[in-house]
C-alpha cells in the first residue's frame, strides 16, 4: 500500500495536535503521534485525518451523487485535456535532484490525480486530499499508486514545507495554508474555470455563471505567498449527449441550482485556465 512509503508517512501530521506520526514499517499500522492520537489505515490504504468532535470544519464536501456523476463524466474523456494540462504543469515544476511530493488538494474522485500520476511516473509521490469521504474512497479505487486522505484544505494534514508541488483544481485555495505546506522552493498549480466554461449548459438550465475577472482575483489572492510563472488556457468544444449533459449538471454545484427536468443533448465548451506559481 502507498502508506508503506516512509516519505509519505513522514510528511503527514496529526490533525489534532499537528505532531509528527511515529515511524512504523507496517503499512497497515495506524498513524500514531507522540500525544497518543491514532488514525487507522483503511483496507484500501486511505486515512481519515478529519476526526469527529474537534470542530475543525463546518464545510461539507461533495455528496455521493455528485462524485458518481463526476466519475462517469470523466470516464468519457470530456475533461482529459484539462487533466493533461494540469499534469504537464506539475511535471514542469518538479525538482530534478530528488523524488518529490505532490499534493492534490481537493482531489475529488481522483480523475485528475490519475493523470498526474501517469505524468510524474517515478519522479514523485502523489497524495490526494479531499473533505468528502466518498470521494477519497472512489479515488483510491481509481488510482492505486497514490495515497488518499480525508482532510480539510483549511487545515491540511501535512508538515510545514512538505509539499513540492501543490495542485488545486476547481477547489478552495486557502493561501495561508497552501503557503505553510509548500516547500520554500515549491510550486502551486491552480486550475480555474473561465467564463465560457459550460456556459451554454448553465444558461439553459439556470446554473451559476463564472466571474469574468476570476483569474485576476486568484492571482491577487495568492500573491502574498506565490508568484505567477506561467498559464495555459484549455479551450475545447464539448458535444454532450443528453446523458452526458445530465452528468455535467449533476457533478457540479450547478446541479443544486437547476430545475431541469428533461436534459437534452447540447454543445458547450471546456474552458479553463491552468496557472503555475512559484513560492516566494
Amino acid at each position: 500500500m502507498p502508506l508503506r512509503d516512509v516519505a509519505v508517512r513522514s510528511s503527514l501530521r496529526c490533525p489534532v495536535c499537528a505532531g509528527a506520526f511515529v515511524a512504523d514499517d507496517d503499512a497497515r499500522a495506524p498513524l500514531r503521534c507522540a500525544a497518543g492520537h491514532s488514525f487507522d489505515v483503511g483496507k484500501d490504504g486511505t486515512v481519515h485525518l478529519l476526526p469527529a468532535g474537534h470542530g475543525m470544519t463546518r464545510r461539507v464536501g461533495d455528496d455521493a451523487a455528485m462524485i458518481a456523476a463526476r466519475t462517469a463524466f470523466f470516464s468519457r474523456g470530456h475533461y482529459r485535456a484539462l487533466s493533461t494540462a494540469i499534469a504537464d504543469a506539475v511535471n514542469a515544476a518538479l525538482p530534478t535532484q530528488r523524488r518529490a511530493l505532490v499534493g492534490d488538494i481537493g482531489c475529488g474522485d481522483g480523475s485528475h490525480t490519475s493523470v498526474i500520476v501517469e505524468a510524474v511516473a517515478d519522479r514523485a509521490h502523489v497524495v490526494g486530499v479531499d473533505l468528502a469521504k466518498d470521494a477519497v474512497k472512489a479515488a483510491a479505487r481509481r488510482e492505486r499508486s497514490a495515497t488518499f486522505i480525508v482532510g480539510d484544505a483549511t487545515r491540511l494534514p501535512f508538515a510545514d514545507g512538505a509539499i513540492d508541488v501543490a495542485v488545486v483544481a476547481f477547489a478552495p485555495r486557502p493561501t495561508d495554508e497552501l503557503a505553510r505546506v509548500a516547500h520554500h522552493h515549491g510550486a502551486l498549480v491552480v486550475a480555474i474555470p473561465e467564463p465560457e466554461h459550460l456556459r451554454t449548459l448553465v444558461v439553459r438550465f439556470g446554473g451559476i455563471g463564472m466571474a469574468k475577472d476570476k483569474a485576476t482575483a486568484v492571482v491577487q489572492a495568492l500573491a502574498p505567498a506565490f508568484a505567477l510563472q506561467a498559464e495555459t488556457v484549455v479551450d475545447e468544444p464539448l458535444h454532450l449527449s443528453a446523458a452526458d449533459a445530465a452528468l455535467a449538471l449533476q457533478m457540479t454545484p450547478h446541479g443544486r441550482h437547476t430545475e431541469a427536468r428533461d436534459v437534452a443533448a447540447i454543445d458547450t465548451r471546456l474552458h479553463a485556465r491552468v496557472l503555475s506559481f512559484a513560492r516566494v
